[in-house]
């Protein structure tokens, strides 16, 4: 028996706040993305993300391009890890891996995603992050 595959599409927007060693946090950009998922077994998933990101520092935004995999220990939560690249990495560092929780508000349709993060190669900079999702559109 084969096991069919889920593919949904939705969209997200969140902010992230940077910390230098030795700074306070301070509210550094704002991203907004179209998300497509493909549920390989149930409870994991897999994600590509595009969008775009705007550092409200420098002033500056950028194309951005995400690769997600989530697991789901519970009904209600996720835990994912990503991977983004993006077309500007002298302002936004050339990749960024994350790791992070969903919080269904409401299952398989609203989220909160709460996100740990770090560009490769500014090992200074730590970034925490929240987002709001809309994931609820199954394609198949």
């Amino acid at each position: 028996m084969q096991m069919r595959k889920k593919l949904s599409l939705g969209a997200s927007v969140a902010t992230t706040a940077a910390r230098n060693p030795g700074e306070r946090y301070r509210q550094a950009d704002a991203t907004v993305l179209g998300i497509a998922s493909l549920e390989l077994v149930p409870g994991v998933t897999v994600h590509a993300n595009l969008g775009g990101v705007r550092d409200t520092q420098a002033n500056r935004s950028a194309a951005l391009l995400l690769a997600a995999a989530t697991w789901a220990p519970t009904p209600n939560t996720l835990l994912f890890a990503e991977v983004a690249g993006n077309s500007r990495s002298a302002v936004f560092g050339s990749v960024v891996r994350a790791t992070g929780l969903r919080v269904w508000l409401v299952q398989d349709v609203w989220a909160l995603d709460f996100t740990a993060s770090r560009p490769v190669g500014q090992g200074a900079s730590n970034r925490l992050g929240i987002g709001f999702g809309w994931y609820g559109s199954s394609v198949f």
